[in-house]
């Protein structure tokens, strides 16, 4: 109680003081005396920031009357799941012939369109607003019964770009996410040799980091899974090549001889040769580590000559004596 002046009186103000939560609704009782004469009652408020008045109409909520006794309600269904999509629906309502009910959204994103008051058995009709963020749940309450909304994610994503190529030597990049507020998402890397370096996982908008090793072989591709999306990333490659020995010198009559190729496991290569006096017979194309065989004819020129096999853009030099 907040204020008590229970006697008669001229008209007099009273007051009281009581803390209220902005937002918050509370029951009011007032009791009025009257013992003839004149009658005047006004309610009015003030707080620090609000000089006193008359409490607006716009704040004041009627509490319905309490149903007569004896009756009983229920609805059917008692709960839902709605897809994202807006959409609309229908409640039941099962009670006793005069026995009134009412029907209030308690979520902004559902509203009553019909039956938001009854007697008896009825019905309430509703409509969902679409969802753009993730999954959420909301009540109305139907002739004082709980019915239950269940609403899908409606979250959408995307990623920019979706796609990138990389020098062999590696670097660090960065891709963007758009999403709803609220949407979750993660970022995994599906390659060991790239690694989320930032933004492993986040919500709405944001950005994922990497960074991506140096590669010694062959081009390669990875990708990175982000907020469901795949992003690629495409690495030249980084194979290089040498060989041994970087040349040999045969005596007129000829003779056979070797090129070793030393790269990195995958690397592929090929090998090819200048002069048709020399012959390649094996190893003229390989993958990793690697020989080369060649063979040289005699050399009835009668002068000195040199020829060359090539592997990959190395070159081995061969000369052969004219005696």
């Amino acid at each position: 109680m907040i204020i008590n002046n229970w006697t008669d009186h001229a008209l007099t103000e009273n007051s009281g003081t009581i803390t209220l939560v902005a937002g918050q609704k509370y029951d009011i009782r007032i009791e009025f005396y009257y013992n003839n004469g004149g009658a005047a009652m006004h309610l009015l408020w003030s707080s620090p920031s609000t000089s006193k008045m008359v409490v607006p109409q716009s704040q004041l909520f009627s509490t319905p009357a309490p149903p007569p006794p004896g009756c009983t309600y229920s609805i059917s269904p008692s709960s839902r799941t709605i897809a994202a999509t807006s959409g609309t629906g229908t409640v039941s309502v099962t009670a006793g012939a005069g026995c009134p009910w009412a029907a209030v959204s308690n979520a902004s994103w559902i509203t009553v369109t019909a039956g938001s008051s009854g007697t008896g058995n009825g019905s309430v009709s509703y409509s969902v607003t679409a969802n753009t963020g993730p999954q959420r749940v909301g009540t109305m309450t139907i002739a004082g019964q709980i019915f239950t909304l269940t609403q899908s994610s409606g979250c959408v994503y995307s990623i920019s770009p979706s796609s990138r190529t990389i020098a062999s030597a590696g670097g660090t990049g960065t891709v963007s996410v758009t999403a709803g507020a609220g949407c979750p998402w993660t970022a995994v890397s599906n390659a060991a040799w790239i690694t989320v370096t930032a933004g492993s996982s986040g919500s709405g908008n944001g950005s994922v980091s990497y960074s991506v090793a140096a590669n010694t072989g062959p081009q390669r591709v990875g990708t990175i899974t982000i907020a469901g999306k795949t992003f690629t990333l495409t690495q030249s490659s980084g194979c290089a090549y040498t060989i041994s020995p970087a040349s040999a010198s045969f005596p007129r009559a000829g003779g056979a001889g070797t090129v070793n190729v030393t790269t990195a496991a995958g690397c592929t290569w090929t090998a090819s040769k200048s002069g048709s006096w020399i012959t390649l017979t094996s190893g003229t194309s390989g993958t990793g580590n690697g020989t080369v065989g060649y063979s040289v004819k005699v050399n009835n020129s009668g002068s000195s000559r040199s020829g060359t096999v090539t592997v990959n853009g190395q070159v081995h030099t061969v000369t052969q004596a004219a005696n």
